[in-house]
């Protein structure tokens, strides 16, 4: 899954953007009021994202992303024609 992250903030600072579960980060700003990253996730649970300040390691804002598993072969039914022999 591909998808996009996006911050605005009031005042330049030095954030950076982590997955909760992961110890290095996914990206840095530098002296930014904003900032985009495209994210690709391919795991099967949900993550959560912070948005951290550099130096204080402090988080400003997270925000989780639930995945939504769906098993293809059960909304699939089976259908035997009615005139079938056997």
């Amino acid at each position: 899954m591909a998808m996009e992250v996006s911050w605005e903030g009031e005042g330049m600072t030095n954030v950076c953007l982590r997955d909760e579960m992961l110890t290095p980060v996914l990206h840095c700003w530098k002296n930014a009021s904003e900032g985009t990253i495209a994210v690709d996730y391919a795991n099967t649970t949900d993550v959560m994202y912070q948005l951290i300040e550099e130096a204080s390691q402090g988080v400003l804002a997270e925000a989780e992303v639930k995945v939504i598993n769906r098993d293809l072969r059960s909304s699939r039914k089976r259908r035997r024609h009615v005139w079938s022999i056997l």
